[in-house]
């Protein structure tokens, strides 16, 4: 092969070498290049396996002989010459020094055109030929350098030489690629009424219960009309006369009727015809087909729901009638008009090109049988010509690729009998039969005589397809039964082979002829898919495929469910189905049950058997039922379950493909932002406003604002570094104080002077995370600060409002990244340039789109459905692509715009007739014009060259804005800035001067009276247009033009008005979906998720409440009947006792209400709820039964079994953490149950390190808490610890322990290694625990071995000391949680309450004691006034919990605050803290003056609300302070005494 070029070499040969070049070595001569062996690939089909099975050598038997069966041989791998390239490396150093690819082309085409003029000119031969028509291209080299360049540089700058070609050919881009490069096949004239006839047949087939989007809206009917034939769509009493109306969707019986009146399919097919002959021989493409020739297409515009337009209202119809033009109710204006999708014109393109490959494989089929007939009538072989003959016959009447697949299986099994054997190849030419190399039984049998004995006593196949075809009464062919038994005629006729063994073969060779006969194929189809059915169960690794969230639930066990129900209400489950499989997580089960298949069997057998009774008759009837079962069973319905599995995955694929259309869609149909111009007092026009984006960064890199003007120009960029990350705002500042805050104040004051320079008018904010709603706050807290502070520096009045919007930023993203946003704007920052693309995306979000899906790459990137990997890449671009040109063509490109702003320009390749290739020289000449600018529609056919068909496709969307001009422009055409045609440009002005007889434009020039109608379009809305309409048809014989005048009258009306709808700011619940991203998933009820605990908060009513958080930065939160702790069914508990800040737990999400707010830290946050989730609660059916029913929706889905459940738990025990290098004494690679099992002979305090299964990112503590003398009686506690980053980079350095490391349970404490963790954690813990067990109150199993035992232990010591409190310290008995319990008995309940032993004491109620004496103290004081408070009331009496605080009111709304800050500011709760309730005791000293508390704000929630449940009995509220003031030892309940500094770190005690 040749060498690669290096970028020397390529400039040698683009621009030659002169003298002035350095000397180069010679370059070694390369081999001659030669041509690439394309290597055979043989057709695969689904009757491979027994007609060109291996070479077997069979016995006397009939079976293969053992150890001589499967002679392969070896194929040689032809080595592919592959052709040299350019680096790509070496390449872009080429471009840095020569310039882009373009450029090195026209230059190189420059030099050749040079070089060939001075040869004419040396050899006189006076000037060379004209150039070729079209749009001018660089000619294309003849050596080979392009082909020496990279095949990837190639394909992106088109500059092949079949590029070359498309560009220099008058046909529309699309549709020449479509077609291969050539045009259309003119051949077709008279068989297009063959192609309308099949692709109505088509449309309107329905293929299990798939339904075709465009069958359903030619069925609905809904189609623009005009004039008098609107007539009988509209209401009696309407005169539809000159105006345009909407038919209503037609209703069932109507469907019906319309299907069965053959006028109406008559115009239907019609229609067809008539957009067939212009889109093949005419060239138009769709968008100018629905825009320009509506009057040909007829239903076939038939429209969805939701691109239908507006029509005129009964209000409407009278505010026109005291006008002077009349709309009639139900009319349609200009204002009306809305983008449309064209859905049955592209599925009409689409079907005629499925119509096209049919008849493409038809005719190659039909060359090679022809040719095999004519050599077997040549050889005298009568039965190979009479099966090829009916093979030649069957094709002819062929109309589905499933039918000439049947034909091929018979003909590639007459082949496999003779000498030459297929090599049948899609589109080869002069096609050589070679000679098979492989025969299977079927033709051993054969060749051994079976095949005589099978036509002896068998029907034939075609006349065994005559008797099915027949009416059941009647039986044309009946079997003869020989007069011998089959054992003697296999012995006769075939005496070399084993009776046993003849009768085998016999039996293969019927059954094979039998599956082979195309017309028995197509009836065992049609049967096969009436019964077949599909089931689906877990395979032994995909037990986890059972829970109802998984992608894979809905699909995880599905019994029997029939094949006709696939594809209900857009069901696209196949696809599902067939991944899992794929995965290996699921088994399916794609055939005929037992009982099905006997009936199938049955419906069969009777015309194919023997009426006669006899034995012998029988024992032939007996070969024959065992030939159509085998010929059923083992190949007719395998082959077509693999058939049935391509064609589901097919039809899911399209419906997959059409979801993916409507998320394109979507994007492509957003509106603009758009502010008209306000003016002045003094009637000026204010200059063009600017905008300003903003994108959030997390830090890294920093929040960014970018101004933006109209033009889509980058003028100014600001980093605010102090606006990024979490932006945890004080709310203690007054409102627009903000700036003070010394956090932030200074990247604030910079953002406020690029607003006062700039003054922008709208501000969108992007970012993907709900911090956006903080920086909008912060971005209206500068703003409301200008206004009020700066006023006088802005300049503009509609300053005043500005507009702080976040947006969508996908499409911004993706053109960050894609190559037109790193050639424009590559200096810039990746957070500059999204900024800059979501400005402009909210100026025109059509180019935005269109840079980003201007390569198959870029649309590959779009997100647009979950299912859409299922796709081929080929049609995700393609349904992309299609979306695009539909919303270009409507909307329109400015065409002098694209060419001086290049982020327009992407559009321009997908108007109509144009495309990538055709785009780049359609813009050099542009820009070569004067000023750059061209002026009128007409220069592009007089002065750029662009071909005839390729401008009378693109024109109707090239507008050519007047603005740009001046008044004396001669070329400046009115027309040229609307979409009228300019075909239709002479009706215009028709209209136009007609509208402006009577009036002072009466005698102007033809563009002064469309500048006149334009002004008053009213006087063209008065005009009879269908009065016009008929003088066109009958005197100039133009054909119906009533469409056409309309279009020009409205966009006379609105030139190139707005067809998308109006912008408007996303709602509250638009927002917080949009800005989650990502993380919408995650909040899908139902969803298993792992939250971190933030804060538990006791509410007014004696409810708690759980704050939690997930990954990504939501909170929710988890409410007290929600959660479960020990045995399900058991007591509640206090949350406070048994949940640590930052400790993790497993939920599943239970709600996302986005109407509710709830106060978290001063902030309102919408309420997520969650559900706690155990692992019995996951082993528990009814837990799941309510996923199921909303997810699982399919009728033929099977619920969860509880066996299942258990086999599942069962499987996922085993090993799930990872084992860890790391070198400590205390570290094991065990699991949970092993290292308590290793703690429970230690002693307490005692701990061991082990892997955590939540990743190699945790390590976990397991620390011995209590020791109750019996392995069932300890307690043990394990202690998440969080690792830092890792070191090194290597391989295994994330199995590495990561510095520092930190307790989740004790945030904010870090620590170097596990040895300081040892030292300062667990030892201090250790010496605590310790403390309590040596406590002369303490109570263990030894003494109190229950609950019941410390009740009666206490009512004992209270009978001994009457009158004083008596109490005791154990552990937790019912809960078995690492807290512990004072229990203790005033009078006669005995009461509980809880405290924590920790590593810097003794907590609680949130506050630490150093010392358990001290705590308990604290308790005691709060246990006297509990017993002051009963002897005050009497002996004995039950002491009555306080009433809470009055609930918030249940009218109360916080929907209209957002998800911000709280109108008022207030302390947040501690941990555990209980707010005082008014009548609890004696008020507590007053502050100090000017240290007055703040009023407390309004309670968020109600009980009625949130239905908490009442606290329990052990965990009331504390009581109020004695009244000699709060002491030392006062409880942290409430008060306003500030809560004491926390204790400094305990020394550790000496290791044992």
């Amino acid at each position: 092969g040749t060498t690669a070029a290096t970028a020397a070499e390529l400039e040698d040969r683009l621009f030659g070498q002169g003298p002035e070049l350095e000397d180069k070595p010679d370059e070694a001569p390369g081999a001659e290049e030669s041509e690439e062996e394309e290597s055979e690939e043989e057709e695969l089909d689904e009757m491979a396996d027994f007609i060109v099975d291996d070479e077997e050598e069979l016995g006397e038997d009939g079976q293969p002989v053992p150890g001589k069966s499967k002679k392969k041989k070896k194929r040689k791998k032809k080595k592919r010459k592959g052709v040299a390239t350019v680096d790509a490396r070496a390449l872009e150093e080429a471009n840095d020094i020569f310039g882009d690819a373009d450029n090195l082309v026209e230059q190189y085409a420059t030099y050749k055109a040079a070089d060939k003029e001075l040869e004419a000119e040396a050899l006189g031969d006076g000037e060379g030929p004209a150039s070729a028509s079209g749009l001018d291209a660089p000619s294309a080299p003849k050596d080979d350098l392009l082909g020496e360049l990279d095949p990837g540089m190639r394909e992106k700058y088109f500059i092949s030489q079949q590029d070359n070609a498309i560009r220099a050919t008058d046909v529309p881009e699309r549709l020449q690629v479509a077609r291969g490069g050539g045009a259309a096949d003119l051949n077709l004239e008279d068989r297009l009424g063959e192609a309308a006839e099949w692709i109505s047949n088509e449309i309107f087939r329905q293929e299990f219960s798939f339904k075709r989007l465009e069958a359903d809206l030619v069925l609905d009917g809904v189609v623009e009309v005009e004039g008098k034939g609107a007539a009988e769509a509209l209401p009696p009493g309407v005169d539809p006369s000159g105006r345009r109306f909407l038919r209503p969707p037609r209703s069932d019986e109507q469907k019906v009727a319309w299907a069965a009146n053959m006028d109406e399919q008559d115009a239907f097919k019609r229609a067809l015809v008539d957009v067939l002959t212009l889109m093949q021989l005419n060239h138009a493409e769709v968008p100018f087909l629905a825009q320009y020739r509506k009057e040909f297409c007829g239903p076939l515009l038939s429209l969805r729901a939701e691109d239908r337009p507006l029509t005129t209202t009964q209000a409407e119809a009278r505010a026109h009638a005291q006008g002077q033009a009349v709309w009639p109710v139900g009319s349609i204006q200009a204002k009306h008009r809305r983008l449309r999708r064209w859905d049955v014109l592209w599925a009409v393109q689409s079907w005629y090109t499925r119509w096209q490959q049919l008849q493409q494989r038809k005719q190659a089929r039909l060359k090679a049988y022809e040719e095999r007939l004519s050599e077997a009538e040549l050889a005298g072989d009568r039965e190979m010509a009479s099966t090829l003959q009916d093979c030649v016959e069957a094709v002819a009447d062929v109309q589905r690729d499933d039918a000439l697949a049947d034909v091929d299986v018979k003909f590639k099994l007459a082949l496999s009998l003779g000498e030459p054997a297929s090599a049948l190849k899609e589109g080869q030419e002069n096609s050589k039969f070679k000679r098979a190399t492989r025969r299977g039984p079927y033709t051993q049998y054969k060749r051994k005589g079976l095949g005589l004995i099978a036509e002896s006593f068998v029907l034939r196949p075609v006349q065994f397809a005559d008797n099915l075809d027949a009416p059941k009464e009647v039986k044309p062919f009946e079997p003869q039964d020989p007069p011998e038994a089959p054992e003697d005629v296999v012995m006769r006729d075939a005496p070399d082979m084993d009776p046993k063994g003849a009768l085998r073969g016999l039996q293969h060779v019927v059954a094979v002829e039998l599956a082979c006969e195309p017309r028995i194929r197509g009836l065992v189809r049609k049967l096969f898919l009436e019964k077949a059915t599909v089931s689906t169960e877990p395979s032994s690794k995909g037990a986890e495929i059972r829970d109802p969230l998984h992608p894979y639930g809905p699909v995880s066990k599905l019994m029997g469910k029939p094949l006709s129900r696939f594809g209900a209400q857009g069901d696209t489950s196949w696809l599902l189905i067939e991944k899992a499989e794929k995965e290996g997580l699921l088994k399916v089960n794609f055939g005929l049950t037992r009982e099905d298949m006997k009936d199938v069997f049955d419906q069969l057998w009777l015309d194919y058997c023997s009426i006669g009774v006899s034995v012998v008759s029988q024992a032939w009837n007996d070969i024959r039922r065992a030939a159509l079962n085998e010929a059923l069973a083992k190949i007719l319905v395998p082959s077509l379950a693999k058939e049935a599995r391509v064609r589901l995955s097919q039809l899911s694929e399209e419906a997959v493909r059409q979801r993916v259309s409507d998320s394109a869609w979507a994007y492509a149909s957003a509106p603009p932002w758009y502010l008209p111009p306000a003016p002045t007092a003094d009637g000026e026009v204010q200059p063009d406003p600017v905008i300003m984006a903003g994108i959030w960064g997390p830090g890294e890199p920093a929040t960014c604002f970018a101004i933006v003007d109209v033009q889509g120009q980058l003028l100014d960029v600001l980093f605010c570094g102090q606006l990024s990350g979490p932006l945890n705002l004080r709310r203690d500042l007054e409102s627009g104080s903000l700036l003070s805050d010394p956090r932030r104040s200074m990247d604030l004051n910079r953002l406020k002077a690029l607003i006062l320079q700039w003054e922008p008018k709208v501000c969108f904010l992007g970012g993907g995370s709900l911090e956006q709603l903080k920086l909008k706050m912060l971005v209206r807290d500068v703003w409301y600060h200008i206004v009020h502070h700066h006023a006088r520096e802005t300049t503009s009045e509609g300053f005043r409002d500005l507009h702080v919007v976040n947006c969508d930023e996908t499409v911004a993203r993706l053109w960050e990244a894609s190559e037109v946003g790193m050639e424009e704007l590559g200096d810039q920052p990746a957070s500059v340039r999204r900024a800059v693309a979501l400005g402009r995306s909210m100026l025109d979000p059509l180019p935005v789109l269109a840079a980003v899906c201007s390569s198959p790459r870029g649309c590959l990137t779009l997100p647009l459905d979950e299912l859409e990997s299922c796709l081929p890449d080929e049609a995700r671009v393609e349904t992309i692509s299609r979306v695009l040109v539909t919303a270009v063509n409507q909307v329109g490109v400015d065409l002098n715009a694209a060419a001086q702003q290049p982020w327009r320009a992407s559009t321009l390749q997908f108007v109509g007739g144009l495309g990538p290739r055709k785009v780049g020289p359609l813009l050099r000449g542009v820009r070569s014009r004067p000023d750059g600018v061209i002026s009128s529609r007409r220069t592009l056919l007089a002065e750029l060259n662009m071909g005839r068909h390729v401008f009378i496709n693109a024109a109707g969307a090239l507008r050519i804005s007047q603005s740009r001009f001046a008044d004396e422009s001669e070329d400046a055409d009115p027309l040229d800035s609307t979409r009228v045609h300019p075909e239709a440009y002479k009706y215009a002005i028709e209209i136009a001067s007609t509208a402006a007889n009577e009036t002072d434009a009466q005698e102007a020039s033809e563009a002064r009276q469309l500048e006149h109608a334009m002004k008053h379009p009213e006087t063209v809305e008065k005009l009879m247009l269908e009065v016009y309409a008929e003088h066109l048809q009958n005197a100039e014989e133009a054909g119906w033009k009533l469409s056409t005048l309309l279009d020009i009258a409205m966009e006379i009306r609105a030139p190139y008005g707005e067809l998308r709808q109006p912008w408007r700011e996303p709602t509250q619940e638009e927002e917080f979906w949009m800005l989650v991203g990502d993380v919408k998933d995650s909040l899908r009820p139902g969803r298993l998720v792992t939250v971190t605990v933030k804060q538990v908060r006791r509410l007014p009513d004696a409810g708690q409440v759980v704050f939690v958080e997930f990954d990504s930065g939501l909170v929710g939160m988890i409410e007290a009947q929600d959660y479960v702790y020990g045995e399900e069914g058991g007591p509640p508990v206090d949350l406070y006792d048994v949940l640590q800040p930052g400790e993790a737990v497993n939920a599943r999400v239970k709600s996302v209400d986005l109407t509710q707010e709830v106060e978290y830290r001063n902030e309102r946050i919408p309420a997520i709820r969650l559900i706690h989730t155990t692992a019995q609660r996951e082993a528990d059916r009814s837990f799941r039964q309510e996923w199921e029913r909303r997810y699982c929706l399919d009728p033929y889905y099977a619920p969860i079994e509880q066996s299942e459940l258990f086999l599942a738990k069962k499987k996922k025990r085993g090993k799930a953490f990872v084992d860890r290098p790391i070198s400590h004494p205390l570290f094991k690679n065990i699991g949970p149950v092993e290292a308590h099992r290793y703690l429970e002979q230690r002693d307490v305090g005692d701990a061991v390190m082990r892997p955590s299964s939540k990743g190699t990112s945790r390590i976990v503590i397991s620390m011995k808490y209590y020791d109750g003398g019996t392995p069932e009686s300890c307690i043990f506690k394990d202690l998440d610890i969080k690792e830092g980053p890792k070191k090194g980079a290597g391989r295994g350095a994330h199995l590495q322990l990561g510095t520092p490391l930190t307790i989740v349970s004790a945030p904010g404490e870090e620590y170097e290694d596990l040895d300081d963790i040892i030292s300062n954690y667990v030892f201090p813990l250790k010496h605590n625990l310790k403390q309590i067990s040596r406590h002369r109150k303490y109570r263990d199993t030894a003494n109190c071995a229950s609950q019941g035992d410390i009740e009666q232990y206490l009512q004992s010591e209270k009978q001994k000391h009457p009158k004083k409190v008596v109490y005791c310290i154990h552990p937790d008995y019912q809960r078995r949680s690492a807290i512990w319990v004072v229990s203790f008995l005033i009078s006669r309940t005995p009461r509980m309450q809880t405290f924590k032993a920790t590593h810097k004491g003794f907590e609680y109620k949130g506050k630490n004691f150093e010392h358990l004496d001290n705590m308990l103290r604290a308790l005691q004081k709060e246990i006297v006034y509990e017993a002051q408070s009963q002897n005050t009331r009497g002996a004995g009496a039950a002491r009555e919990v306080p009433p809470a605080a009055p609930a918030p009111s249940a009218t109360q709304d916080y929907s209209s605050r957002g998800w911000g800050f709280s109108g008022q500011p207030q302390e947040p709760p501690s941990w555990g803290r209980v707010p005082m309730q008014a009548g609890q005791g004696p008020e507590p000293p007053r502050r100090p003056s000017g240290f007055e508390p703040r009023p407390p704000a309004p309670p968020v929630y109600a009980a009625a609300d949130l239905g908490y449940r009442p606290a329990p009995s052990y965990s009331s509220q504390p009581p109020p302070p004695p009244a000699g003031g709060w002491g030392q030892g006062g409880h942290a309940g409430g008060g306003y005494a500030p809560p004491p500094p926390p204790p400094p770190r305990p020394q550790a005690p000496p290791p044992p």
